[in-house]
């Protein structure tokens, strides 16, 4: 592991006692990927303290009010490997650089990732012109999507530009939208139904869920709602098609905060899953449609149906706001087509 860690502190919010490893794995940063056995490692090799005093046993419970503080080391390779690899590219400046992801791609190097990403291109194709103000195994990466998530990235060229950007995804200022297909046809009243406390409904019939997300506690895998702890999380959607006898509909999504999986968390949380999800599909996905065409169709889509279709920002150096779009990949394209 490398000599120079970051350190992260922080304050145990109200809750029950917890164990120490557990804790801090919900607490990093999600985008660092930490599994829950190498925060054990690192408690035991003395990374971690407690109320100012390190912490060597994984199992010590942590209480509300305490303090916390883990130096975690980077753990990487000496340097990205630049690979000549395609980009759909959107636009591109001095400053910044806007990539229309495809399904498949992972946006940096991880365990079991180390070539093949979209840092990877990035890297062949910018050369030394990325920023790495904020983390050199990912240099320009200011926000991410799933692999199998298509659609629009920005990434820093310049540290002005990952300074800039970072701080609109903090504040909210820059604006996402994305497009999915899931299954059924969300309606007022079939959700009040449900009575789900975190869902509100709003003018214009959009739909807006507040629910805050962590890692599910039984699969260190998925992510999860939670009822006390987590993150907030604000998912804004709207229906905009309705396909095949109402089993199947387009929405858009406004993402207020970006956790991780968060769309595909919160859609399978109100009871609405999206189509070719194979993590938070509730099962049957095949079955949707009184069509068995459909439904052959429908369980055959290899992904989750989901897409970032467009990018709202200012520009970290002109300010003036930009707006960039993307339509729906050609997977997604034909599904539309054959079940409309």
């Amino acid at each position: 592991m490398n000599d120079d860690p970051k350190t992260f502190s922080f304050l145990i919010e109200e809750g029950p006692p917890t164990r120490l490893d557990r804790a801090l794995t919900s607490l990093l940063p999600e985008d660092l990927e930490i599994s829950r056995s190498r925060v054990s490692k690192l408690i035991k090799g003395g990374y971690v303290s407690l109320q100012g005093k390190v912490i060597t046993i994984p199992k010590t419970l942590v209480y509300q009010d305490q303090e916390l503080a883990i130096r975690v080391p980077e753990s990487r390779a000496d340097h990205i490997q630049a690979e000549k690899i395609d980009l759909d590219i959107v636009y591109e400046d001095v400053e910044i650089i806007v990539i229309n992801k495809p399904a498949g791609m992972v946006v940096h190097p991880g365990a079991g990732n180390h070539t093949g990403t979209l840092v990877n291109a990035l890297a062949y194709h910018c050369g030394q012109n990325l920023s790495e103000s904020s983390d050199k195994v990912r240099p320009g990466i200011v926000h991410r999507l799933d692999k199998d998530t298509t659609g629009l990235m920005v990434v820093a060229k310049t540290d002005r530009a990952m300074h800039s950007l970072t701080k609109q995804f903090s504040s909210r200022t820059a604006k996402r939208v994305y497009h999915a297909l899931i299954k059924g046809v969300p309606t007022i009243p079939a959700l009040l139904v449900k009575n789900i406390n975190a869902l509100d409904f709003e003018p214009g019939d959009i739909f807006r869920i507040s629910a805050n997300i962590g890692r599910d506690p039984s699969n260190r895998k998925r992510f999860s709602t939670l009822g006390s702890g987590g993150k907030t999380a604000i998912t804004r959607f709207q229906v905009m098609e309705i396909f095949q006898d109402r089993s199947l509909s387009l929405i858009k999504c406004w993402l207020e905060t970006g956790r991780t999986h968060q769309i595909r968390v919160h859609m399978e949380y109100i009871g609405y899953p999206i189509i070719g999800d194979q993590v938070y599909g509730q099962g049957q996905q095949n079955i949707c449609s009184t069509s068995p065409q459909i439904n052959e169709i429908i369980g055959g889509f290899p992904r989750q149906a989901l897409h970032a279709g467009q990018l709202e920002l200012i520009h970290p150096k002109t300010r003036e706001k930009m707006v960039f779009e993307a339509d729906l990949p050609e997977d997604l394209e034909r599904l539309v087509s054959i079940i409309r």
